[in-house]
């Protein structure tokens, strides 16, 4: 799991990196698949979701908070297996 941050209590600029780095050590540890093909996924999941939550589920208001346009935005709810 790599939640943390002000949601687990923490400051969200000191928590989640204390997290993430726990939880790569851990992967490493146990010989577990490349850490990027695993977490990448889940930190855009995350992202994305809470983009969508602060945008109502406006999809060109989330790929705006997120940076990207809508049709990435799409492509990524896509590949990530988001859509509805």
């Amino acid at each position: 799991d790599l939640g943390g941050g002000a949601a687990a209590g923490g400051s969200a600029a000191s928590g989640w990196p204390q997290v993430l780095a726990s939880w790569a050590q851990a992967r490493l540890a146990t010989g577990g698949a490349p850490l990027l093909e695993d977490a990448m996924p889940e930190f855009e999941r995350t992202l994305i979701r809470e983009a969508l939550r602060a945008a109502r589920g406006g999809r060109q208001e989330a790929a705006k908070l997120l940076g990207w346009g809508r049709n990435t935005l799409t492509r990524k709810l896509k590949e990530l297996g988001m859509e509805d």
